[in-house]
């Protein structure tokens, strides 16, 4: 894993969000993979998004999106706006873009 991953991982591991793989549910990992495609899609075909809180912003839109496909607007924990995610939250976000970025 590169720098930018593990920086994501220790910033879920210390908010407690952090576990294995095998306890995921299947929606949730289903949901995580087509997110990471569409950031990839958005990398690819949108201008650069310039500052952390930009790319953040795509993540968790993207993420939203799938979670109201999941859920509805039912889950505020699963579908809040950016402005309403804790910082941990939107620095993760920020990380996952960067790490897809430069995958």
């Amino acid at each position: 894993m590169d720098r930018g991953g593990a920086q994501a991982l220790s910033r879920r591991a210390e908010a407690g969000v952090c576990h294995a793989l095998e306890d995921t549910p299947e929606w949730e990992r289903e949901a995580a993979a087509r997110t990471f495609a569409l950031v990839r899609e958005h990398i690819a075909t949108a201008p650069a998004e310039s500052g952390r809180e930009a790319k953040g912003r795509v993540v968790a839109s993207l993420w939203r999106l799938q979670m109201i496909e999941h859920f509805g607007d039912s889950k505020p924990g699963y579908t809040a706006q950016w402005d309403a995610l804790p910082e941990w939250q939107q620095e993760v976000d920020a990380d996952i873009y960067e790490v897809v970025e430069q995958g």
